[in-house]
């Protein structure tokens, strides 16, 4: 008799056993358990926000909620991504007026290149003019020559 007790007792105790560490494996196997929350899931699946980082400013999902892919869950805030557009926008501003200033400073040197291509066009027409001068006084000198020579 005692010895079915004995066995009666020990088949009660697996059983309790069994039932608990089941129940703990499932329990386990359903929940991600984290130091904040208990999400019961069919599957595990990893949860991020695309490619942005940032304090958690407000929920859309509760506990428990289902979510679907593309769903929004949370609005991060987004102060950073403001004050990193604003950056931006003065950078573009600036260097739009880096590009004004160096389009002036074009326009300023193509104009500048341009009278100076006028002025060695007038230099050229000028000596162009000398040397034409000049042959035309040779000529009369040779002229003058050949005149005093037969003169003689």
């Amino acid at each position: 008799m005692k010895n079915r007790i004995g066995i009666i007792i020990v088949v009660v105790l697996i059983i309790i056993f069994s039932v608990v560490a089941f129940r703990w494996i499932k329990h386990r196997m359903e929940y991600a358990i984290t130091d904040a929350v208990f999400v019961e899931s069919d599957s595990m699946a990893n949860l991020s926000f695309y490619r942005v980082k940032g304090k958690i400013i407000k929920l859309y999902k509760k506990e428990g909620d289902h979510v679907k892919k593309g769903e929004i869950i949370a609005k991060i805030d987004d102060t950073d991504y403001r004050l990193k557009l604003q950056q931006l926008r003065k950078q573009i501003e600036s260097l739009k007026f880096k590009e004004k200033a160096l389009k002036d400073k074009l326009k300023k040197i193509k104009k500048q290149i341009g009278i100076k291509i006028d002025t060695s066009i007038l230099t050229k027409k000028q000596i162009e003019a000398s040397i034409e001068s000049l042959r035309s006084q040779l000529e009369q000198v040779n002229s003058q020559l050949d005149l005093a020579l037969k003169d003689e």
